[in-house]
């Protein structure tokens, strides 16, 4: 059977044999970003490498499961090529044992290794995501009951329940403080990014809430919510003049919402108490 020849672009080869320091690769899901990973690792075993000198972290053990069976297919189909080649069929049983995995096996690993040196049991475990949010919940309803107890002491907390919360049920307020430390496990330093916050919003220059990350980021949100609601209105403007009768009823409400929300789109660029005052 004939072996197609893999054809990449400019990009994509470039990602393979660039040697020269670290290396960014961001692309569109579907892109073959893990062809590329593939092609990569196995284009350094051609070089002389072994694939077990190597570490491959992704973030899933899917993602990771699919990985090393690519690079195992891939050295096979080497193999096939060439059945006397002992170097590529020692790489092929090398990729059973090689660093291919979750970034938290692999920190769990060295945990494992060095448990000693941080004052961990040999035998720890992960807990799984089920145990986690157990935890997260208990430590939450144990911080409020503390809060509770001084709230006196807790400046803007009252306001803090009576907008978030109904009644005596601060379930919604967990919920909220939980799914927060979980988005701000994804920025370097929570704790910095949290004081940037809060002195941006303490700051006597910002007059109008767009200037802040938040109000950025949602008005960006609702800029493209209206742009797409016009590309529909304007879509369905254009289909009418197919359809006399409908256009004859309903063109004028029509036109008078596309001229509606374009005038929206322009509150929005003059900042969010322009929008809202639109």
């Amino acid at each position: 059977m004939e072996n197609k020849k893999t054809t990449y672009t400019p990009e994509q080869e470039a990602s393979i044999k660039h040697r020269d320091g670290s290396l960014l690769v961001s692309a569109a899901a579907g892109s073959g970003k893990t062809k590329v990973l593939v092609d990569r690792l196995l284009s350094y075993i051609d070089e002389g490498a072994n694939v077990d000198e190597f570490l491959v972290i992704t973030y899933t053990r899917a993602a990771a499961f699919e990985l090393r069976e690519r690079i195992y297919e891939e050295l096979l189909t080497k193999l096939s090529e060439s059945p006397g080649n002992l170097r590529i069929r020692r790489q092929s049983m090398l990729c059973a044992g090689a660093s291919i995995d979750t970034i938290h096996t692999f920190c769990g690993e060295i945990l494992r290794e060095s448990a000693h040196l941080v004052g961990l049991p040999p035998d720890f475990r992960v807990a799984d995501e089920s145990e986690s949010s157990m935890i997260m919940v208990e430590v939450m309803e144990t911080f409020l009951g503390n809060v509770y107890e001084n709230i006196e002491q807790y400046s803007g907390f009252s306001t803090l329940l009576d907008t978030v919360i109904e009644g005596r049920d601060d379930k919604r307020l967990i919920e909220i403080l939980i799914d927060m430390h979980r988005k701000l496990q994804s920025t370097p330093n929570p704790h910095a990014w949290i004081i940037k916050q809060i002195n941006t919003l303490k700051s006597k220059e910002i007059k109008d809430i767009s200037e802040t990350d938040c109000g950025a980021y949602m008005l960006g949100k609702i800029r493209s919510t209206v742009e797409f609601c016009k590309s529909e209105m304007l879509m369905l403007r254009s289909e009418m003049k197919y359809h006399a009768e409908f256009e004859n009823n309903y063109a004028e409400s029509v036109d008078k919402t596309i001229t509606q929300i374009e005038a929206f789109l322009v509150a929005v660029e003059g900042g969010w108490d322009e929008a809202r005052r639109y």
